[in-house]
């Protein structure tokens, strides 16, 4: 199968947003097994709603690049990286976005953004388990 590529912006305040990107990525996950799809979908999910609250973007690009059996995604804003803090003991209330991402996808990279607008970038591939 050749490479394919689609690309779709998304709009930080409408509602339902992250449930829109779910889709786009299940309807663009190339032939990935249902459990690789629900992985990447999860991955990307935890990237945008990262991007959506912490880095006050008004738009999430979300690129998805089908190579051979692999998907490669790209989540990308064009707001500042917002350092949070680390999840300490018993600290339920999030601040594990990257782990997550990283458990879910076999390759994963973040380039942050900064004030001179380069906005930040992660980017993920999930091939067949």
């Amino acid at each position: 199968m050749p490479d394919v590529a689609v690309d779709r912006v998304f709009v930080a305040g409408d509602t339902g947003v992250l449930r829109e990107i779910r889709a786009f990525v299940d309807a663009h996950a190339g032939s990935l097994p249902v459990a690789s799809i629900h992985d990447l979908k999860l991955a990307v999910t935890e990237a945008a709603a990262n991007a959506l609250r912490h880095s006050g973007t008004d738009e999430v690009r979300v690129s998805i690049l089908t190579e051979h059996s692999c998907v490669r995604v790209v989540v990308q804003d064009d707001g500042v990286y917002q350092t949070t803090l680390h999840a300490v003991d018993g600290d339920l209330e999030g601040h594990r976005g990257f782990a997550i991402i990283a458990a879910m996808v076999d390759e994963f990279s973040v380039r942050k953004g900064t004030g001179s607008g380069s906005g930040t970038v992660v980017r993920m591939l999930k091939c067949p388990s």
